[in-house]
């Protein structure tokens, strides 16, 4: 096993001081390997897609349009 380190802004670190049980080496360990999983899922997408940029554009904007509508309901719940 390889050795890595890891730089935390100081807010950051003394939040984790807090918690002194916590194994944060697993911690991140579980992150980057859930990074990783998600890194090779998004490589496969495009090796078998058809869809263009031009395509990608049209459809993501349709979804942030659509997530706006969402919350601004969600908003009005309060």
């Amino acid at each position: 096993m390889r050795d890595i380190i890891v730089s935390v802004p100081d807010e950051i670190f003394r939040r984790m001081k807090k918690y002194p049980k916590i194994d944060w080496g697993s911690v991140t360990l579980y992150v980057v390997e859930n990074y990783l999983e998600n890194l090779q899922i998004s490589d496969k997408i495009p090796s078998k897609s058809t869809l263009t940029m031009e395509d990608t554009e049209i459809i993501g904007d349709g979804l942030k349009k659509r997530s706006w509508e969402i919350y601004k309901k969600y908003l009005k719940q309060f």
